[in-house]
């Protein structure tokens, strides 16, 4: 017999904020993970499902003992998946920016804690250290792989198709927990926090998720600047470099529309499209540095791996992962400069008022 009180037959589950005193009702897949409360952006530790489920259970047993011929009182009801309206993320930070006084962004957005952000403080520290390790492992297994293929020959195969199997595993967990990370420091980021207090604390389905998505985004803005360069290519003679280029520009473009509304197969953002005509200049900003980071890691790793191919694998984890976390953060000061604009643009007044 089913219990329908039960949250794993639910699509919701209520928190309050311990600051402010909202109530958020995140989707019970976010169960024992940590959210942003939308009106102070305090971090919410999300009961799990387990947790949660106790919790009604306990307030039933607190409900008053009531006739058998009366329908019982339905005190604290479990939440029948409510329907919620879209939240635009910008829009919601822009509002906030009207009504309450919320941190301004540095006069430098892309330099101030940019940079050295993978080692400002030990939380970070210690998430770019865990994927610097699993990425230098993954390296590792690829260097080892190439030496028995090309030592070995068929001998060399036989162990090499095991390694392979490891280095698949790690390689998906670390590239897992790092896009799982780079959300987070996007969105901290966004809603002007100079230090990232959500981590991802879920397991490697969770994360999983978020690799799938950067993938696809990544894949999608890829095929669209494909499509964008081929009519060039007669002109310029090449195709390859006007790619790379058009989807360094699309990529954050692509994400940071998706993230605002919380939708990957239709990523349409009206506050991230207005931006790029209202903040170019900060777009250009934000693209260029993007661009150095990773042709200073291509430079860097691409000499090494072509001299010493040993040393690439133990390289390119430490630098693949700081790359990943200073372009998050250059993204997310983006959003952040979005925010601001549109708060600027759109004067919302307080609902309270």
């Amino acid at each position: 017999m089913s219990n329908s009180s039960s949250p794993k037959k639910q699509s919701y589950i209520a928190a309050y904020c311990k600051v402010c005193n909202t109530r958020v009702t995140p989707k019970a897949k976010f169960a024992g993970r940590r959210i942003k409360c939308p009106d102070c952006f305090t971090s919410i530790q999300l009961p799990t499902l387990e947790q949660y489920q106790q919790k009604l259970a306990e307030a039933k047993r607190r409900e008053p003992n009531q006739p058998e011929e009366h329908e019982p009182y339905k005190l604290n009801a479990p939440i029948e998946s409510p329907e919620l309206p879209p939240v635009r993320v910008f829009e919601e930070q822009a509002r906030i920016r009207n009504v309450r006084k919320s941190p301004k962004p540095p006069k430098r957005p892309f330099l101030s804690n940019v940079f050295e952000f993978p080692w400002s403080d030990s939380g970070t520290l210690a998430r770019w250290g865990m994927i610097s390790g699993g990425l230098t492992v993954t390296g590792l297994f690829a260097s080892l792989i190439f030496m028995l293929v090309d030592k070995g020959g068929l001998f060399g195969a036989i162990p090499g198709l095991f390694l392979v199997t490891a280095q698949m595993v790690v390689a998906t967990w670390s590239l897992s927990y790092a896009s799982s990370c780079a959300f987070t420091i996007i969105q901290d980021t966004g809603a002007g926090l100079n230090k990232v207090e959500g981590w991802p604390e879920g397991g490697i389905r969770e994360w999983l998720v978020d690799l799938m998505t950067v993938i696809y985004v990544f894949f999608a803005s890829g095929f669209v600047s494909l499509l964008i360069a081929y009519p060039l290519q007669p002109i310029l003679g090449m195709i390859g470099p006007p790619v790379l280029i058009i989807q360094g520009f699309l990529f954050p473009t692509v994400m940071l529309s998706a993230l605002d509304a919380d939708s990957v197969l239709l990523p349409y953002s009206e506050m991230t499209l207005r931006s790029l005509v209202r903040i170019p200049r900060q777009w250009l900003q934000m693209l260029g540095l993007l661009f150095g980071v990773w042709l200073t890691a291509a430079g860097i790793l691409t000499p090494v791996a072509v001299f010493i191919p040993e040393l690439a694998g133990v390289a390119s984890g430490p630098i693949i992962a700081a790359a990943i976390f200073i372009s998050a953060r250059l993204i997310g000061r983006q959003a952040w400069l979005i925010g601001e604009d549109a708060s600027k643009a759109d004067p919302l007044d307080d609902d309270d008022n």
